[in-house]
């Protein structure tokens, strides 16, 4: 082949090559039959000597062209999905380091339990926990504190021990519809065992009474008597619940040497007025009630 002839060859597919790729750039954007008229006006038979050089044909042109369109549309997806997936991660990997930003400290310890020198079997393993440096025991730990004849329920979101009391009511906040010469003090009041208590009636004097308005809601009572810091040991005193008028409680004389106990579920028959009448041997403020609640079981 002649010198002329190779020149004119190289320079001829270097130009038709230089085409195709500037029409495969520019023809990502545009339609094909621009792209497919640009291909034919670009399709070169080079002639040299005995020999034909033909650079590609327009089929293979146009189905090499858009194979490229296909895949730059599936690496499209692919990138929009790839990105889409990746915020979505983003924005959990943010939401949990908020959540462990606020957890808890905790910190378990393995609580064994003996109960007055007796040994109590329980699972010990991991049965306290400190979170926050606020500790918490087992129900297994707590529920062995109970008496054999106590039981427990949650309710209401409510931890009810033993019997569960419905509709209490501080008698002392009900309406008074008379009252004789007695206290209702809601200020600090001592007993004579040095205990402070709050929202109490005070005898005063040898007897005095108050009544309170019930509306026939309720059909039990429960109250704590005691007798006030600073009395004479001889000094007793008792006192009376009525419901209607009708005695339903007589407690037993108490003085400075008497325990402070709790009477509860005295029958108040659903009355209208509930009367406590107090009695006592001297004129000291010697008795006073308090925790007196009424309710329905």
């Amino acid at each position: 082949m002649k010198e002329k002839s190779k020149v004119k060859i190289i320079c001829a597919t270097i130009s038709a090559i230089s085409g195709l790729v500037v029409g495969v750039i520019t023809g990502w954007g545009g339609k094909s039959w621009q792209q497919n008229n640009y291909i034919k006006s670009n399709v070169v038979n080079v002639s040299g000597g005995i020999n034909t050089v033909i650079i590609n044909d327009e089929k293979s042109l146009v189905e090499g062209y858009n194979n490229l369109l296909q895949e730059n549309y599936l690496l499209k997806e692919q990138n929009e999905q790839y990105f889409s997936n990746y915020n979505e991660q983003k924005e959990l990997n943010e939401s949990l380091t908020s959540q462990l930003d606020g957890t808890p400290e905790l910190l378990f310890n393995s609580l064994e339990l003996c109960i007055d020198g007796e040994q109590i079997p329980i699972d010990s393993n991991n049965s306290a926990v400190d979170i926050n440096g606020r500790e918490y025991w087992s129900k297994e730990i707590a529920t062995k504190f109970l008496s054999d004849k106590q039981s427990y329920e949650v309710k209401d979101n409510t931890l009810y021990i033993g019997k569960i009391i419905a509709d209490q009511t501080d008698l002392f906040s009900l309406f008074v519809n008379s009252k004789n010469s007695g206290v209702l003090e809601g200020g600090i009041v001592k007993d004579s065992f040095n205990k402070s208590h709050s929202n109490v009636f005070i005898n005063n004097g040898y007897n005095s009474s108050v009544t309170f308005v019930l509306d026939r809601k309720y059909s039990k009572l429960k109250i704590t008597p005691a007798i006030r810091e600073g009395c004479r040991d001889t000094a007793t005193a008792t006192f009376t619940i009525k419901a209607d008028g009708a005695p339903v409680y007589t407690s037993s004389a108490i003085d400075v040497k008497t325990e402070t106990y709790q009477q509860s579920d005295i029958p108040i028959n659903n009355c209208n007025l509930l009367t406590i009448e107090c009695s006592c041997d001297s004129s000291d403020w010697n008795l006073i009630l308090y925790d007196a609640v009424v309710y329905n079981d």
